[in-house]
């Protein structure tokens, strides 16, 4: 039976997903008024609450949510980039570190916190989760390009070169190759696609940019493809 939270909460899903942000939220909002205790509409509420850059009140409802599941690397890894963009550094790899150890066959949580190590000035350790990344997806052509990336700017060139040549082979077997794009600057939050469960599903859908199924088998490929394409211009 369909509740009238659940029906808040999906509505509020497919607004999200249409980056009609301010809408979802009310929605997400409707739903908790009704039943305080829907973990997952506080969960997309946080998020809504992310993009709007209102990260002092993400941050609640984020410490809500991985309080009531201390192990759903996913709440932990959203969290993670509310306290990197809020300058926590040292509170966002504490989070991705657990989210990593938490789920430690998921390349996406390696390529996340790959990222905002070089962000934060540790591109060796960045380098390193890059390579687990492409290790656990060897198909996933943003990380080995990110990789290169990287390497370049640690002066490994033939290493990097070598990665932008395997990047760009796998890069023309995706269906959005054209729009394949690179690091320049972190300019927008997109956060981790919401979810009508939290336990993880063998296909999943785009990020918040909402790119048409770019991989439609591989969760990893299809969510960190959305992450680059919403966060690099």
């Amino acid at each position: 039976m369909k509740t009238t939270e659940n029906i808040h909460f999906k509505r509020g899903l497919e607004l999200l997903n249409a980056n009609q942000v301010d809408k979802a939220l009310a929605s997400f909002e409707r739903g908790l008024e009704l039943d305080p205790s829907h973990t997952l509409c506080r969960y997309n509420r946080g998020v809504c609450l992310m993009k709007l850059e209102k990260y002092a009140l993400a941050m609640i409802d984020l410490n809500l949510v991985v309080e009531k599941e201390p192990k759903n690397a996913t709440f932990i890894c959203e969290r993670a980039l509310v306290r990197y963009f809020t300058g926590d550094g040292k509170g966002a790899m504490k989070d991705l570190d657990l989210a990593v150890k938490l789920d430690p066959d998921y390349a996406y949580r390696y390529a996340i916190r790959g990222f905002i190590k070089d962000k934060l000035g540790d591109t060796e350790g960045g380098i390193k989760d890059y390579y687990k990344a492409v290790e656990l997806d060897p198909e996933d052509a943003v990380a080995f390009n990110n990789l290169g990336l990287l390497e370049e700017k640690m002066g490994y060139k033939q290493h990097a070169q070598k990665k932008f040549k395997i990047a760009d082979s796998l890069a023309v077997k995706q269906e959005s190759a054209s729009e394949f794009t690179t690091i320049t600057t972190f300019e927008e939050l997109f956060t981790e696609t919401p979810v009508e469960q939290p336990q993880r599903k063998a296909t999943w859908k785009d990020y918040l940019k909402v790119i048409s199924n770019v991989f439609t088998t591989k969760k990893g490929l299809s969510e960190f493809w959305g992450f680059i394409k919403s966060v690099f211009k």
